[in-house]
């Protein structure tokens, strides 16, 4: 192994490895990523696009970090219990960092909906990392549609903890989140209009206890799920990004039965969304 003075060290010398993949064009990672949510797949994903080298990467939460993350959100320590996720999580990917751009920010993204809308439209991708109820999602993907950007979800079954999912939602839907989710059959009427992707983007706040109601237990979860959730999600926006095949639009991974499965679903033709 070579000795290096890490004053010395460029670009190449981080990332030679990785592009020598074949096909793997390191500059289709000039992107801007925005990472909704740092618990146990947001931390995951952030941090492996630090070591792939993205350009920018935005991360947002308004939590606090608390003992029961600390089985499988990465990014945090037993003594940092109590502080707010977003900074810990800027501090260790810095310590970890190799050539990226990384920008944290404090806010609940339905209360400050615009200043999130902000930020999703000036990026090229969106990691959508959000826990339940399952609008805060759609929210986001209706968002995604209206500013045409892709978006990947990434979630963990929150009753076995031993099985995960993957959605792709394309710049222009077909399928969109709603198509694959149907989340809106789970609502009252009134609020369906809320959802279009040109009226949800009017919107100054999303008021989701007043939509649905909020679950008041705690999912279950484990770290070895989380990461490997976390690491498909991110090798489908690699497989997109760097165009290698049609990538699928939903991936389901059961570590019990030992299955990944994959799907190239179609857009529901009576969806109110896409």
């Amino acid at each position: 192994m070579r000795k290096m003075n890490n004053h010395t060290l460029s670009f190449k010398d981080y990332f030679q490895r990785q592009m020598q993949i074949p096909n793997f064009n390191q500059d289709k990672l000039r992107l801007n990523i925005l990472i909704s949510g740092l618990g146990g797949t947001g931390t995951h994903i952030a941090l492996a696009c630090v070591r792939l080298g993205v350009k920018t990467i935005k991360i947002i939460d308004n939590d606090i970090i608390e003992p029961s993350n600390l089985n499988r959100q990465v990014l945090y320590k037993k003594h940092q219990v109590g502080k707010r996720k977003s900074q810990i999580a800027e501090k260790q990917l810095e310590d970890f960092n190799l050539t990226s751009n990384i920008e944290s920010y404090d806010f609940d993204i339905f209360r400050n909906w615009q200043s999130f809308l902000e930020q999703l439209k000036n990026s090229d991708f969106i990691f959508c990392c959000l826990d339940l109820p399952i609008i805060k999602r759609l929210a986001v993907a209706s968002a995604c549609l209206f500013f045409k950007k892709p978006m990947i979800y990434a979630g963990i079954d929150v009753v076995n903890a031993n099985s995960g999912m993957i959605l792709y939602q394309a710049p222009e839907g077909n399928p969109c989140y709603e198509c694959m989710e149907l989340c809106l059959t789970q609502l009252n009427p009134k609020f369906l209009s809320l959802f279009q992707p040109n009226y949800i983007i009017k919107q100054d706040e999303i008021k989701i206890d007043e939509i649905q109601e909020i679950p008041n237990f705690f999912s279950s979860s484990n770290y070895y799920i989380a990461s490997i959730i976390s690491n498909l999600a991110v090798n489908l926006m690699i497989q997109n990004i760097q165009s290698w095949i049609k990538p699928p639009n939903r991936i389901i991974f059961d570590a019990y039965n030992w299955e990944l499965s994959k799907f190239f679903l179609n857009r529901n033709k009576y969806c109110k969304i896409c």
